[in-house]
């Protein structure tokens, strides 16, 4: 196992942007900054069952100061967020810290040339939810591994250049680094060091006719409590993908891709493997209100482990939006490399089955509902040849209210079950929050 100090560049070098961005290089450019705060008072509860009989539970209060910072001219834009968060726990009489730290850039550097970075930390203990979807997992915080302290930086860094009408090509550079803290863990999780370098260019031929391409080289760099001494789990990943569209026929889209993930282990006898995928997709747009979508192919998968399987991918949509909210009903099979999850037993070479349905409605000028119902189906194909099958149901449904001038409260609830074949991994969970929530603008010059 490798002993890996963190990782400064990225910081240094974001800080050298933000530098950058005080001259513009045309003291008559107008530039707006505003500087604005927030506050959040919140009620989270928890209660979750596993077969194993190691549960969860927690009923806390949580309060969540913001502060925040734009600064945009005509050529570039700052954006900075601060959210310290402190809570306290009623059954275990705990009172812990939270901090969400983001800081957003970018530059034209003439009319077809842009730079900009991402830098975004966060520090929590509440695994399996990125806060943005609460249908969607957070990739990077496998929740197999139980509710635990840890902390997320994730930096990016791009240059993009426009050659032509629709027509570009990006350079990118990705840092993501997760660490659990020691406590209320198991032995299962996985930190880990993670370098991205991507390349992507898209090319209009013309009205009709377009393509795009992406390659990315990973390297992966990993730190686990139960590694096998003189084992490196460390290892290489390669992406490509490639496809042309065109739009031919009015209102409909047709597309062919093609995409391959390679992974490569450091140490012989892990488990290497190759996905190769061939994709015909459609769209097509019915009315302003109404689009469908559709995809069929065939994936064929080699592994070291596993031996060489075909399979089929696709998927049917549908979105209608109307004039007070939307609806969105989706269903797909595809073929994910997960090789960062921040668990031992969750990464790999998986066939996933997925369903979903989103609605929201804006009931009144300050009233939002939502609800949806998420289903998925994981089938990791890289155990040995031994299958390891995972269906998860996730409920949901929220609520946003407007209140008086800079007041709101939101409230959710969403419901879990998990059946997997996994030992200790199934589990059933009801999770909801309240919230109320203050914003105000304090200056602007």
């Amino acid at each position: 196992m490798k002993v890996k100090k963190h990782n400064g560049r990225a910081a240094l070098l974001a800080v050298s942007f933000v530098l950058s961005l005080g001259g513009t290089g045309d003291k008559a450019e107008a530039r707006v900054n505003v500087v604005s705060t927030s506050v959040g008072l919140g009620i989270e509860y928890l209660d979750q069952d596993r077969t194993a009989g190691n549960g969860d539970y927690y009923f806390r209060h949580r309060l969540t100061p913001g502060f925040y910072y734009t600064s945009e001219a005509e050529r570039d834009q700052l954006k900075l967020s601060l959210l310290p968060s402190i809570r306290y726990d009623h059954y275990s009489d705990d009172t812990d810290f939270d901090l969400a730290f983001g800081v957003d850039g970018l530059r034209f550097l003439s009319e077809r040339w842009q730079v900009g970075f991402s830098e975004k930390f966060t520090l929590t203990d509440t695994a399996g939810y990125s806060g943005e979807d609460p249908a969607e997992e957070d990739d990077a915080v496998a929740s197999d591994t139980g509710r635990r302290h840890y902390w997320k930086n994730d930096f990016s860094l791009f240059s993009e250049y426009s050659y032509a009408i629709d027509s570009n090509f990006r350079l990118t550079y990705i840092y993501n680094k997760l660490e659990n803290e020691s406590r209320n863990i198991s032995g299962n999780y996985e930190n880990y060091d993670k370098h991205s370098f991507r390349f992507n260019l898209n090319h209009t031929f013309n009205p009709y006719w377009s393509s795009s391409f992406s390659t990315t080289y990973i390297r992966g760099l990993y730190d686990s409590p139960n590694a096998i001494v003189g084992v490196d789990s460390d290892l290489d990943e390669y992406r490509l993908t490639a496809g042309v569209n065109t739009k031919i026929i009015t209102h409909h889209t047709f597309g062919l891709f093609y995409s391959y993930t390679a992974t490569d282990h450091d140490a012989q006898g892990q488990n290497d493997s190759e996905v190769h995928s061939v994709t015909l997709n459609w769209k097509y747009n019915y009315s302003p209100e109404i689009s469908f979508d559709a995809s069929s192919g065939v994936t064929f998968s080699d592994l070291d482990n596993g031996g060489d399987k075909w399979g089929w991918n696709g998927g049917v949509g549908m979105d209608y939006r109307f004039e007070r909210g939307s609806v969105r009903l989706s269903a797909n099979q595809r073929y994910d490399t997960e090789n960062f999850t921040g668990s031992i037993l969750d990464s790999g070479v998986k066939r996933v089955q997925e369903a979903k349905l989103n609605w929201s409605y804006q009931l009144f000028k300050e009233t939002t509902v939502g609800s949806f119902v998420s289903y998925r189906h994981n089938r990791q194909e890289n155990n040995g040849g031994n299958d390891l099958d995972t269906e998860k149901w996730i409920v949901g449904a929220s609520l946003t209210q407007g209140l008086w001038k800079d007041f709101s409260t939101s409230f959710s609830y969403n419901y879990v079950d998990q059946d997997s074949d996994r030992v200790g991994d199934s589990y059933n969970e009801h999770r909801l929050s309240l919230s109320l929530n203050y914003t105000n603008e304090l200056f602007k010059w």
